[in-house]
């Protein structure tokens, strides 16, 4: 399998940014010899974003009494991120709806047209308005 072409891929490299490669690790072939050289070929790469999709499984916001009030805009917040605007679902992960109060619990996973990106501006959105400890991404 051929890696990622460099050319192709230039605009990934840019100084302070944070990559995540997929890699296959080879033995180096010279002349039809392994050598004891490695070989690291690039399969993909990924932002942080990219990556935090790739492999959540889910996104948890918890609401209660006190934060109830924000669930209004939570289809605001979300939508900008929602593969109903791709109409794509590889990559975005499921968001369920977490409410609790004194009396009961429960949660409410999101359809398909409601799965996200998980993109920064979205994270800092929803931290924003839910606290930091209401926002969990389970891989």
């Amino acid at each position: 399998m051929r890696g990622l072409p460099f050319d192709a891929n230039r605009a990934w490299l840019k100084e302070d940014q944070l990559l995540i490669a997929e890699a296959k690790i080879s033995n180096r072939n010279y002349n039809g010899e392994d050598s004891d050289e490695l070989r690291i070929t690039v399969e993909q790469l990924y932002g942080l974003a990219g990556i935090r999709s790739r492999f959540a499984r889910q996104l948890k916001i918890r609401c209660d009494a006190s934060t109830i009030g924000q669930i209004s805009s939570l289809k605001a917040l979300l939508t900008p991120f929602t593969s109903q605007v791709q109409k794509n679902y590889a990559n975005y992960c499921p968001v369920t709806v977490v409410y609790s109060n004194d009396l009961a619990s429960g949660e409410l996973e999101l359809g398909n047209d409601w799965r996200v990106y998980l993109h920064d501006d979205l994270l800092e959105s929803l931290k924003s308005h839910f606290k930091l400890e209401n926002i969990e991404i389970i891989y």
